[in-house]
């Protein structure tokens, strides 16, 4: 990568980034705010992807850029204004880590960002940076893992009593460096082949994933900007979650359900892969069933039939189904990587939260799964209050369902544990953190 310097297109991307930090200060998601920010500013490629590097970055670093510029601000830094916050947060970021742009002039560019109606703000900004500078500009690393690899130590702590210095570590590192850009290729409109081919006439590189053959790897280029990915042919699925979607067995012309659909993306590769009669997608979100009905139809997947209820409730639908995939709301811990802001705004009495909420999905998802069917649990999350815990808790209720073995014939054999579950961390090559368990209904359930 080669970021711009300063100057005013300089500034244009740090504009767009501190808009984008502050968005997700406020709560939002780091993917969908930098995503409406881009579309609203007019930046070249080169500045779009030091806006995005700059957004990233400064969010996964940021409990050592808070510890690093904290003492040199006289006002305490929670009550700091949140635009002056990140603007110092991304302004360290570039001048420690960025070394392809001089510090001095990242500061520039950095204080030229904040908006100038703000009484004081760009003088504070100058200030603290500058003092920060003069020091030696180098960030507060700490001592302890936490410390050193960018994560709260109640979230350190637990790694390291569950796994270990090592494995903790190694997941923490991974955490830390950007994932590569994945899409899936839609096989009832094109084949991986040919979508390689087509991408690489619109000058993107890309590669067919070692775990999945219909998932690419965008080595280089812009893929969402192409005509192939606007047009439906392609969508942005990670490798993971692709390899979770696929391991249910065949429902041979049945009903599935995907019970926590989203956007679609689960529900459409379960349409291309599972031989199902009908695929009901069903989640609360109008706007994302308006999505999830033009992914369907993008996909050239017709089985898809979008419908909102909330499955937090008893039986919103009446029909059995022989398959359902629990894709539960989760805390996303294993996705830090992807979305870094949070592991700094999750707490972990969120956990038992979640939780609750997740048993009653499941239990309400098995009671809509027919005698002898299957369902699949999974949660995007790294942490056994949210996978082992819930599954466990809801088995004890349940005389009529039993967890079974994931068979490693749809899952690559590492992923696959003594306990039949299937899970991933972010150090096994570029995959999220899931989890997923198979359970079974009686043929003679109630």
């Amino acid at each position: 990568m080669s970021p711009s310097g300063g100057g005013s297109a300089g500034s244009a991307a740090r504009r767009v980034a501190l808009r984008t930090l502050v968005a997700v200060e406020s709560g939002g998601r780091s993917d969908r705010a930098l995503d409406r920010e881009l579309s609203r500013a007019r930046l070249t490629e080169r500045d779009r992807r030091l806006a995005t590097e700059i957004v990233y970055g400064t969010l996964r670093r940021r409990g050592s850029l808070d510890r690093t510029l904290a003492p040199f601000s006289r006002r305490p830094w929670s009550r700091l204004d949140p635009t002056v916050r990140n603007a110092l947060r991304m302004g360290a970021y570039q001048a420690a880590l960025l070394r392809s742009v001089p510090s001095h002039a990242a500061v520039d560019a950095t204080v030229a960002a904040v908006p100038g109606h703000r009484r004081g703000a760009r003088g504070l900004v100058n200030a603290v940076l500058r003092a920060w500078l003069r020091s030696g500009g180098q960030l507060d690393a700490g001592e302890d893992l936490a410390g050193r690899l960018e994560v709260p130590e109640w979230l350190a702590r637990r790694w390291l009593e569950r796994y270990g210095e090592q494995i903790a570590s190694a997941w923490f590192e991974a955490t830390l460096h950007p994932p590569i850009p994945v899409v899936r290729v839609h096989p009832r409109v094109l084949t991986p082949t040919a979508a390689i081919e087509r991408l690489a006439s619109e000058g993107i590189d890309a590669v067919i994933s070692p775990w999945i053959e219909q998932a690419l790897r965008i080595r280089q280029g812009n893929v969402v900007a192409t005509e192939t990915f606007r047009s439906g042919a392609l969508s942005a699925r990670g490798e993971a979650g692709q390899l979770v979607a696929r391991l249910l067995p065949p429902a041979a012309g049945g009903l599935v359900l995907d019970a926590c659909a989203g956007r679609g993306g689960k529900a459409v590769q379960l349409a291309e892969e599972c031989g199902a009669r009908r695929v009901v997608a069903i989640d609360l979100t109008h706007r994302r069933l308006r999505d999830a009905a033009a992914a369907a139809r993008d996909a050239a997947t017709p089985e898809v039939v979008a419908v909102a209820g909330d499955l937090a409730q008893p039986a919103p639908l009446r029909a059995r189904f022989e398959r359902i995939l629990v894709d539960a709301p989760c805390s996303g811990l294993g996705t830090i990587r992807r979305h870094p802001e949070i592991k700094w705004r999750l707490g972990q009495e969120r956990l038992s939260e979640l939780a609750t909420l997740q048993r009653r999905i499941l239990t309400t998802a098995l009671d809509l799964l027919a005698p002898g069917g299957t369902l699949l649990y999974v949660t995007c999350s790294t942490e056994p209050e949210e996978n082992e815990q819930v599954v466990s808790s809801v088995l004890a209720e349940r005389q009529d369902v039993a967890q079974v073995a994931i068979a490693a014939v749809g899952a690559p054999a590492p992923c696959v544990g003594p306990d039949g579950a299937f899970r991933t961390f972010p150090q096994q090559p570029d995959l999220d953190g899931l989890y997923a368990a198979m359970l079974q209904r009686s043929p003679g359930g109630r």
